[in-house]
């Protein structure tokens, strides 16, 4: 038959003799593969009688009771540490922080950036939900191109006359000649007006988080 605790004791510190301290649990109090569980601002110890260790105290790992005069030690059996430095934020996949958390309030509607270096910061102005909430697509102006605009070039034109300077007799023929016409144009750029927005059927999808920071 499996053998199990015939008592559980609480604590608050772990040496030192002062009240709610593990070693200042009375021995008698302590039988054989009794628990300790001591709860610090360091983290939850829980610990179990050894009546015949007779090793050296060597807190947090081996702890003697004050009043023990001969081998019954204390033994570390797990310590339970927080991850998390109070003030830390994170994000959870929750409606609600979770235990030992704060939901945050100030982080609402923000897109995330990684930073890698320097301290960390916040700006813009909108809604990252917001620019995917337009119902119109994006659309380019019409624009007419003007003269400084167009590059530079000019026109060939033909210009045709009588070989005969009095009219056209019979038996005359024509002189035809090629001519190009001045340079036009500044060849300068121009631009074209956008109006319009992303449409809904091409917005990305998107997960909501709460942020929460460690109390």
């Amino acid at each position: 038959m499996p053998v199990y605790p015939t008592g559980i004791k609480g604590a608050t510190d772990l040496i030192g003799g002062g009240d709610g301290a593990v070693d200042k649990i009375p021995t008698v109090d302590l039988d054989d593969l009794d628990g300790v569980i001591a709860i610090t601002d360091d983290g939850a110890y829980v610990y179990s009688v050894d009546p015949t260790s007779a090793e050296d105290e060597n807190s947090p790992y081996i702890i003697k009771p004050d009043d023990e005069v001969d081998d019954k030690r204390l033994i570390l059996q797990r310590f339970s540490e927080s991850a998390f430095e109070v003030g830390t934020a994170s994000l959870f996949g929750l409606s609600t922080a979770p235990t030992g958390w704060t939901k945050k309030t100030d982080w609402q509607d923000n897109a995330m950036l990684c930073y890698a270096t320097g301290d960390i910061s916040n700006g813009g102005a909108v809604n990252p939900q917001s620019v995917h909430a337009h119902g119109d697509n994006l659309s380019i102006d019409n624009h007419t191109v003007s003269i400084a605009q167009m590059p530079s070039h000019d026109h060939t034109y033909t210009v045709c006359y009588p070989s005969t300077p009095n009219g056209w007799p019979t038996g005359s023929t024509l002189i035809c000649g090629t001519y190009n016409s001045n340079s036009t144009g500044g060849g300068g750029g121009h631009n074209h007006g956008v109006s319009g927005g992303v449409s809904n059927n091409n917005a990305p999808h998107y997960q909501e988080v709460i942020a929460a920071t460690k109390d």
